[in-house]
């Protein structure tokens, strides 16, 4: 039967310390998944396909092009006299200010990358 609704009512108990917990509970959560969840995946050798990293991808994107706006406004304020008339130094300071710290997102998102492939 195709259409029949798999019922999960049997629980299995695991004893572990405190540390072996939140360990679990920690690489469940990366995948996006209770521990009950990823445990039981983990013990059938169920495929763990992880959550976090299609939000990582989105987040590096993200990051990726506000990089690039900000980027643009910046080339266009050292090229063009008329529309830089209206900036001071402090706001191109302000300007790479934002661009350092939105380069630091990115290198954090491909850090969070690496960490869950390393897993």
């Amino acid at each position: 039967m195709e259409n029949e609704i798999t019922i999960r009512d049997k629980v299995i108990g695991v004893k572990c310390t405190q540390s072996e917990y939140e360990a679990i509970k920690d690489k469940a959560s990366m995948y996006g998944m209770k521990p009950s969840t990823y445990m039981r995946n983990l013990s059938l050798n169920y495929p763990l396909t992880s959550r976090v990293d299609a939000m990582a991808f989105l987040e590096l994107g993200k990051c990726r092009g506000d990089l690039g706006r900000l980027g643009g406004l910046l080339k266009m304020w050292l090229t063009n006299k008329n529309r830089r008339a209206g900036l001071n130094e402090m706001d191109v300071k302000a300007l790479l200010e934002k661009i350092e710290m939105k380069q630091d997102e990115v290198v954090a998102c491909t850090q969070k990358l690496v960490a869950i492939d390393d897993c």
